[in-house]
């Protein structure tokens, strides 16, 4: 090549390189790639997790339930990231501040695991189990020398969509209650370990606080109120006398759920209904609000609204809202 020629070829490579870095700021291909390498030793760390924070959970719950640790197993397939993006952020500590590197996502996990369980002595288990969330890995503190950050926390902005299949004879629970309770309380579980303002934390550096990895300073509490609902549909039969509604009105963000109290026989509830919410990432959270009917026992669902806490925390402190459902 002349030295023109040579110059252009450069040009060239450097333009290449240019277009492929921009295109893999959210190509999740990568990160697939290093999923599925480290997968058969990540998948026994989080079998362990799984199994400790779980089990206990689930056989305080459901009388007779015992898990047969020995053939329990989060298969061969890897989780999978839909979508990736990382960023350099900070981290305010008493100190100063630290360098963060936080890697966000849609993560989606068909799990071929296998969780054997006995209930009163009857053989069932877990086949697959498939967890859908939007999730935010964080390698907090960096450092000059290895193991190059502190630690590393992972979380769900919300409670991530569950699904399950049950194997054996336990195959026709799968539309039974005892499928239902199970997906509850796995959810349970896992909002109060890893969503939102909660955080599963890992120290690297046992150097470190690990309180800084563990649990960073929230952005804020959003105060929010519920006032009232008026115009409520009719969902309640009685023998001598109208139609009415017992409605309640749910308030969750994240891991965090308040109800308030139940009014009886009103299509037209006053519920003024105050909870104080600790945000941990406004950018990327929500309120949900829903209203139900919680008659005799039953909670039906009437309506419900999905807020960013961006839009939430804008408004001005005592302006009211009206929205319809």
């Amino acid at each position: 090549l002349t030295p023109l020629e040579l110059a252009d070829e450069v040009k060239r490579l450097e333009r290449e390189v240019a277009f492929l870095r921009e295109k893999s700021d959210r190509d999740p291909r990568w990160g697939n790639t290093l999923a599925a390498s480290v997968w058969s030793h990540v998948s026994v760390y989080a079998l362990s997790v799984i199994m400790d924070e779980l089990e206990p959970t689930l056989t305080a719950e459901i009388s007779g339930l015992y898990f047969d640790r020995e053939n329990c197993h989060l298969g061969g397939r890897p989780v999978r990231w839909d979508d990736i993006a990382i960023i350099r952020a900070s981290q305010d500590i008493p100190e100063g501040k630290i360098e963060n590197l936080v890697l966000t996502g849609h993560l989606a996990w068909d799990g071929e695991l296998s969780i054997c369980m006995r209930l009163h002595g009857v053989p069932f288990g877990i086949y697959n189990l498939s967890i859908q969330g939007d999730m935010m890995v964080e390698l907090v503190g960096m450092l000059k020398h290895f193991p190059i950050f502190d630690g590393a926390r992972l979380f769900f902005f919300e409670p991530p969509k569950l699904t399950m299949h049950f194997q054996g004879v336990a195959e026709i629970l799968n539309l039974g209650p005892l499928k239902s309770q199970m997906l509850k309380l796995i959810s349970d579980a896992l909002c109060d370990v890893m969503v939102l303002p909660n955080r599963k934390g890992i120290r690297l550096n046992h150097e470190a606080d690990v309180f800084r990895i563990t649990h960073p300073y929230p952005e804020g509490v959003l105060w929010l109120t519920v006032y009232s609902a008026e115009g409520l549909p009719a969902m309640d039969s009685h023998l001598i006398s109208d139609r009415t509604s017992d409605p309640a009105v749910e308030v969750q963000c994240g891991a965090l759920r308040f109800m308030s109290d139940t009014h009886a026989s009103s299509l037209n509830p006053v519920f003024d209904f105050h909870v104080p919410i600790l945000i941990g990432m406004a950018a990327r959270q929500r309120v949900r609000i829903r209203l139900v009917d919680m008659y005799r026992g039953r909670e039906e669902l009437m309506g419900e609204l999905h807020l960013p806490v961006a839009l939430l925390s804008s408004w001005t402190t005592q302006a009211r809202h009206v929205f319809e459902l």
